[in-house]
């Protein structure tokens, strides 16, 4: 990855950082996402060989790569995030869906503090006073904790990612071509 680029990733965290916290719950659900969703990209686009086919499996209209939770698999496969940050980022992925297809929906809901309870990160042992609130409050805070820390995490091992190049592979030469079929042996012709 060009330093310019992880020196453009750096300045989206601190403007994601700095908005993140003054969101909704569905605006930090969404927020999250988002700015995960730029730097998996990023570390994918980086990671490609620099041809023109890289690009095409990020960008445009049907892109094989153009979807979040395809970029997480991607990733993934490629071996640039393990296994528990690929099973948070989908369990975050779902619970932003949640966030965006459903109205009066909270961190307070069953459903979304079963997933953010699930969340890798949220392990950690929590502080005193940070038993679970009726409004939902630290599973949000869990919540948010993750996504800045994963955003983190891997805009940081960007600077880590070394970009796949083209190989050339071995041709036969002209002078050692594989032999040619004798006439009477090649497709449609008579003998």
């Amino acid at each position: 990855m060009s330093e310019a680029t992880i020196s453009d990733l750096t300045d989206q965290f601190d403007k994601y950082s700095a908005e993140f916290m003054e969101e909704t719950e569905r605006g930090i659900a969404l927020l999250a996402i988002s700015m995960l969703d730029l730097v998996l990209t990023e570390l994918i686009r980086n990671f490609l060989a620099d041809v023109p086919s890289s690009g095409k499996l990020l960008d445009g209209f049907n892109a094989p790569l153009g979807t979040f939770a395809s970029r997480v698999e991607a990733a993934h496969a490629f071996g640039l995030i393990s296994d528990e940050e690929a099973s948070d980022i989908h369990l975050m992925r779902k619970i932003r869906n949640e966030f965006a297809h459903s109205f009066g929906i909270s961190f307070s809901d069953p459903a979304v503090k079963s997933r953010v309870d699930a969340l890798q990160f949220s392990k950690a042992p929590h502080r005193r006073g940070d038993d679970e609130t009726s409004d939902g409050s630290v599973a949000r805070n869990r919540f948010s904790h993750v996504a800045i820390l994963l955003n983190i995490r891997l805009i940081s091992r960007a600077k880590l990612i070394t970009r796949l190049t083209v190989q050339h592979w071995f041709f036969y030469p002209e002078s050692v071509q594989p032999p040619k079929r004798p006439k009477s042996l090649r497709r449609g012709e008579k003998p």
